[in-house]
């Protein structure tokens, strides 16, 4: 049927100099679809099909750009782009997507020859055939360099022979179908005599179908699915795909994918789509083209199919524009059961749109536009997640507890999002007992269990584990399903990496770096390549290539910037200020080391923050001794042994007059690694001299929290609350130095320490500030009056820094139980009770 009709289009097209369009007009159903199907296929070379099937309505650059092949961060921009920067972002990718000869997109359903004539212009100086379908009859004219072409009814000959009816009911076929292709394949399932006409013939199909058949199809039709795959029917009747296809109300398109007839369609009655238009588009937008999952996999949502019909095969050489990275599962799922539900809800939809986006813009880089993205009325994991990726540690801990509480829960996510902050703020063991323990409810399970299992061997690493994480590793690899394997797969590596320079194989480690820096390229994974290029850098350090090492750093520090991710950058600026260090230029090491504390502080990362100072005291910076106690005081809240001996050490060395020799501390660094047999005997020999050598902090000891239940300080400062007898309720705050510490038993030149109160309950404290002295003398502390709005518990945090450099010194909340005794007054409970950082 038409073999004339197509062969002549097709050869038209082939022509030299012959039109660079097709236009397929006609009234509905008369088969204009099944026709450009035809010949794009017969246009496609080398057996390779490269048509692009993209209905009317879900027509956008950023969408026929992610079919096509283009990269997933430029399809973020896209979607972020208004409409006058569309050009210039279409400019960037056009040559790209559009260099090779070959292409055919199949435009279906254009309304309107001016529709048309805007999307031509797309192609301008490209070598792209476009194909058209409307039901527009006039006009077409007027295209320039475009065929029009009237696909007109069969006849009734033609008619009867789709039908399977013999010459002599060729009129009666005719009459029943009208002359199209659909509706006389429909009439070829049927027996005995046909209704009289096409509308007929439609209903009495409708008719013989099964009750929930039949609601399956309304529902379809409703959302405007007019093309769908056999896995969303399947959610709605998994019976209905059989009976559809034998009564012929609906045909397959090829690739899985099936379509309605027109006429069916019509006889359905006008879609009633979502009130968000735009809305639907973008969650297709975030969970198709930008996900580029492979038809390999079934994805189970028309959305996902529609993007990824042409790709066949999964290799390495496609996998940077074609591969699944991230299959957006629960988001589908969602929608899927909004649309069979009828939910048109905008804030239902954009509660999981809001995330789907977000992540997908996250995931290349874009951290600006996930936030964008975001929908702050419905905080989630996705919230703490972006804000643990671009650096924010103490602010995403914040987001995850917001999260909690909307949900009512702490999901397997959420904990894991947890864990992972925890572990880069330097809190490794608490990281994985709350991995290992988890929710008891692991029904995300999946994709997230195998982060998990990631955040756990990272974790065991800081903890100076390789061996262990790397059997976690292992574990996490065998559970990686296909979609995930490179995006995953890259980050296992990575990891890997780690845990062999670790061990001391520079050589192996460096690579697994060179595999997982392909891998994060692939799937062009910002923030991998990131910590990638500074994993490399310290390898190539630890191998003695220090210029390589340098560059392989400013990569790092180049891209950190870019995302931005506040945490890699400032670890970056830290490696790269001990390189500077060990060449001798201290004058570009300390400020280095300075950038990076400002910005560990910024972060929320305690244990960036205490080696960037211990590393600005050893080198003799100004207001070195405040850097060293607050290192001092870092190290002892994270129980870091091998940074409370370091502190130790240069309390020791930097002392004014110097002591003895700390050979105790000394002799616990060499049982620990840090330094050799040698190098104690030579500072204990030379500890006298006006000028001694002092030793340096090996680049490794930052890779290793090495917890420990003693402290060689002798103690740290504790924060005493005292409540004050009296009328009113009055607690005094002192931070009291125990033996052993720096400040302790020093009433001179002791630092001025501020203290912010931040009342977390219903309550008032004044004053909101105040200046302490670090000593237990009550008239050295602060006094803050408290004034509760409500009986009950109560809490307050206090935030004590130095007041000279704003360092953060130690955080402690406490508790105050209000009681109402006589149902008037207002009473203080005997005393608060000092809860967290004593």
């Amino acid at each position: 049927m038409r073999g004339e009709e197509r062969a002549r289009l097709r050869d038209e097209l082939r022509r030299p100099g012959g039109p660079r369009a097709l236009v397929l007009y006609g009234e509905a159903g008369v088969g204009k679809t099944e026709l450009a199907r035809r010949i794009a296929e017969d246009l496609s070379r080398d057996g390779v099909h490269h048509q692009h099937w993209s209905a009317w309505a879900d027509v956008t650059l950023v969408r026929l750009f992610g079919q096509l092949g283009a990269s997933r961060r430029a399809l973020v921009d896209l979607m972020a782009a208004e409409d006058a920067s569309y050009p210039a972002v279409w400019d960037a990718v056009r040559a790209r997507l559009f260099e090779l000869p070959g292409r055919v997109v199949v435009f279906d359903d254009i309304p309107a020859p001016q529709a048309a004539e805007q999307l031509l212009g797309v192609f301008a100086e490209t070598q792209v055939t476009v194909v058209f379908t409307s039901r527009a009859t006039s006009g077409w004219e007027t295209l320039p360099g475009c065929r029009a072409h009237q696909v007109r009814p069969l006849d009734a000959e033609s008619c009867a022979v789709v039908a399977g009816r013999p010459p002599s009911e060729a009129g009666a076929v005719l009459a029943a179908t009208g002359g199209m292709p659909a509706l006389a394949r429909m009439a070829a399932w049927r027996d005995g005599p046909l209704p009289p006409h096409p509308a007929a013939l439609v209903r009495a199909a409708l008719d013989d179908l099964p009750p929930g058949t039949r609601q399956a199809l309304w529902t379809l039709r409703r959302w405007g699915l007019e093309r769908f795959s056999r896995e969303t029917l399947g959610q709605l009747d998994e019976h209905a795909l059989s009976f559809l296809l034998s009564s012929g109300l609906a045909w397959n398109a090829g690739a899985g994918t099936y379509v309605l007839p027109s006429a069916v369609s019509d006889a359905l009655g006008v879609s009633d789509t979502p009130r968000d238009q735009s809305l639907l588009m973008r969650v297709r937008l975030a969970s198709v083209d930008i996900t580029g999952a492979p038809q390999r996999q079934r994805l189970g949502d028309e959305y996902l199919d529609l993007a990824c019909r042409n790709v066949d095969v999964l290799d390495d050489d496609k996998v940077g524009r074609l591969a699944a990275v991230r299959l957006l599962h629960h988001q589908v799922v969602a929608l899927k059961w909004l649309a069979a539900h009828g939910v048109r809800t905008p804030a239902n939809t954009q509660q999981f749109v809001a995330p789907a986006c977000a992540a997908a813009a996250r995931e290349v880089g874009r951290m600006e536009r996930a936030g964008v993205e975001l929908d702050t009325r419905f905080p989630g994991p996705e919230e703490g997640l972006l804000a643990h990726e671009t650096g924010r540690l103490d602010e995403g801990l914040t987001l995850l507890s917001e999260a909690e509480r909307a949900s009512g829960a702490d999901g397997f996510q959420l904990t894991t999002i947890r864990a992972s902050v925890l572990t880069d703020q330097g809190y490794p063991a608490e990281a994985a007992r709350m991995l290992r323990e988890g929710p008891a409810d692991a029904q995300e399970g999946g994709r997230v269990l195998v982060w998990r299992q990631i955040e756990r061997a990272r974790a065991h690493l800081l903890l100076g584990e390789p061996e262990w994480a790397t059997g976690i590793l292992r574990d996490a690899a065998d559970g990686v399903v296909a979609q995930d394997r490179y995006r995953v797969g890259a980050w296992i590596t990575l990891q890997e990496g780690r845990a062999l320079l670790q061990q001391s194989k520079a050589d192996e480690a460096m690579r697994r770096f060179r595999v997982a820096l392909e891998q994060h390229r692939a799937v062009e994974d910002a923030r991998g390549e990131a910590w990638t290029h500074h994993y490399m850098g310290l390898a190539m350090a630890r191998r003695g290539m220090l210029g390589i090492a340098e560059a392989e750093l400013a990569k790092a520090l180049t891209r950190f910037r870019g995302l931005p991710d506040t945490f890699g950058w400032a670890w970056t600026l830290h490696r790269l200020g001990l390189m500077r260090r060990d060449a001798g230029d201290h004058d570009t090491a300390g400020l280095y080391f300075r950038d990076a504390a400002a910005l560990f502080l910024t972060a929320g990362c305690p244990h960036g923050t205490a080696w960037s100072e211990l590393e600005l005291a050893a080198l003799g910076a100004r207001d070195g001794a405040g850097h060293l106690v607050s290192a001092i005081e870092a190290f002892s809240r994270l129980r870091d042994r091998l940074g409370m001996l370091w502190g130790a050490y240069f309390r020791a060395a930097l002392a004014e007059p110097r002591g003895a020799a700390p050979r105790d501390v000394l002799a616990a660094l060499e049982d620990c690694g840090q330094v050799t047999r040698s190098d104690v005997s030579r500072q204990i020999r030379t500890w006298r001299r006006p000028d001694p050598v002092l030793l340096l902090v090996p680049d490794r000891t930052r890779d290793t929290v090495l917890l420990s239940d003693t402290d060689p300080f002798g103690g740290a400062c504790h924060v005493s609350l005292t409540l004050l007898d009296g009328p009113g309720t009055v607690v005094r705050l002192r931070v009291v130095p125990a033996a052993g510490h720096p400040w302790a038993g020093r009433r001179e030149s002791l630092p001025w320490l501020s203290v912010v109160a931040t009342p977390l309950t219903g309550c008032a404290v004044e004053p909101v500030t105040a200046l302490v002295r670090p000593s237990p003398d009550p008239g050295l502390g602060a006094e803050f009056r408290f004034a509760p709005r409500r009986p009950g518990l109560h809490r307050i945090r206090f935030t004590i820094a130095d007041e000279a450099t704003g360092t953060v010194l130690q955080q402690v909340e406490t508790e105050i139980d209000i009681v109402d005794a006589d149902g008037e007054d207002l009473s203080a409970a005997p005393h608060p009770e000092h809860v967290w950082g004593a």
